[in-house]
């Protein structure tokens, strides 16, 4: 390839995805009629929307996939990981304010040189204990492109549920309840919730009990963890997966 993916958002993410799955179909080899797609974590939001918007695709697959919105995603992520390292619950909702007063400019479409000045508000509450104050403005300036890019401006503003409510395939969507990047009972439910109120003729939701992100058995579903762990991805879940393709749009070759 010879995109951005430095750029690259969730709708520009479908587009690349429908297309290989175009290429798919169309190989002599396949079953045309039996291509899916299957995404994982930011991808959970990718398939569903290939699928929406494809009607040729015959089933989805989310994998710890997103029910609720970015901005919801990402304030819980900094929030978990700051409650891990001991900050207090007073500290970590003025942390939750500010952030989430950035994610609201940038996600309303606000300017660079308005959006600053809350990163620098940001960088004083969360790094005065680290470093002088000459020294914060200039990580502020620093910092800035992260929550003004193409992708953050994009990924704060998806909502999930409005491509799942389209759906109109069989969906199967997996998280494990050690999953601490993309909760599995606040997104698992979301994602149940939107299928339902859409043309979705069959979704099987499942909760792995001691996966974490990554599909992998873990003690804490700390991001620490995954590189530890012997486990790739979890190989009874790769059965159920499988099992389930096969028997949504028919049994294969062995």
């Amino acid at each position: 390839s010879t995109g951005n993916f430095a750029e690259g958002t969730i709708p520009g993410f479908a587009v690349d995805a429908a297309m290989a799955a175009a290429a798919l179909r169309a190989h002599p080899l396949v079953d045309h009629a039996r291509v899916g797609v299957m995404g994982h974590s930011e991808g959970g939001a990718v398939a569903p929307l290939v699928a929406a918007d494809n009607p040729e695709t015959a089933f989805v697959v989310i994998l710890a996939g997103m029910g609720q919105s970015g901005r919801d995603i990402l304030l819980y992520q900094s929030a978990f990981m700051f409650r891990k390292g001991g900050q207090t619950e007073e500290w970590i909702a003025e942390s939750t304010r500010i952030r989430a007063a950035i994610f609201d400019a940038v996600g309303g479409g606000a300017a660079d040189e308005d959006v600053i000045p809350l990163v620098r508000a940001l960088v004083d509450y969360e790094m005065a204990y680290l470093m002088e104050e000459d020294r914060r403005a200039v990580a502020a300036v620093q910092l800035l492109p992260q929550f003004t890019g193409d992708w953050m401006r994009n990924f704060l503003t998806v909502d999930p549920t409005a491509a799942l409510r389209r759906v109109a395939v069989p969906v199967l969507a997996l998280s494990g309840t050690l999953d601490m990047q993309v909760p599995a009972a606040e997104n698992l439910g979301a994602i149940e919730a939107a299928l339902a109120e859409g043309p979705c003729p069959s979704a099987t939701i499942v909760r792995l009990v001691g996966l974490n992100h990554l599909f992998q058995p873990a003690e804490t579903g700390l991001l620490g963890e995954y590189g530890a762990i012997e486990t790739t991805f979890d190989e009874a879940t790769m059965g159920l997966i499988a099992g389930w393709i096969r028997a949504t749009v028919g049994a294969g070759p062995e």
